[in-house]
């Protein structure tokens, strides 16, 4: 594995990631997984077993947006305005049958992540090489304890940057 220069290859996921998740609970419903993706302005979380809170996999909006859809949804646009973009475009998120599905029956399950020592360097490959926005960091027990996000990742380039400057 390749190393980063400076302060920046001293950091490790512990060091960037965001310790408030918002996870879902794998007996969500799918329109309450939807509200609370909304509520907090973000396009998809981690999701956790009711009892342990391990993590069993991740929803996001590919779990529930048709990928055959021909509405391209501009990639400056954040989380905040995905939901907005897709309701928009007449993209429906679900459909009348969906409202009795849960959470375990459109979720992603293979999932990577990471533990709280993993080097941001590492992070960084594991998301570019999946396409993954997101990257949830486990305890040894496996506990969801932080999420690793891209925007994470840029944050921490600017500001070992600015320092360097």
């Amino acid at each position: 594995m390749s190393k980063l220069p400076g302060r920046l290859g001293r950091l490790a996921a512990r060091d960037v990631m965001t310790t408030e998740v918002i996870a879902l609970r794998e007996d969500s419903t799918i329109a309450d997984a939807i509200a609370i993706l909304k509520q907090h302005h973000i396009t998809g979380a981690p999701v956790v077993s009711p009892d342990e809170h391990k993590l069993v996999g991740i929803f996001s909006t590919s779990d529930v947006v048709e990928p055959s859809s021909t509405v391209m949804v501009d990639p400056r646009h954040t989380g905040r305005t995905t939901w907005a973009l897709l309701e928009k475009a007449g993209i429906s998120t679900f459909t009348d049958d969906d409202h009795e599905l849960l959470v375990r029956d459109r979720m992603t399950r293979t999932v990577a992540s990471v533990q709280e020592r993993a080097p941001i360097v590492d992070c960084a490959r594991m998301m570019c090489q999946g396409h993954w926005h997101r990257l949830p960091v486990l305890d040894v027990n496996g506990r969801l304890i932080g999420i690793v996000s891209t925007m994470d990742l840029l944050a921490a380039m600017v500001h070992a940057a600015d320092e360097d400057a």
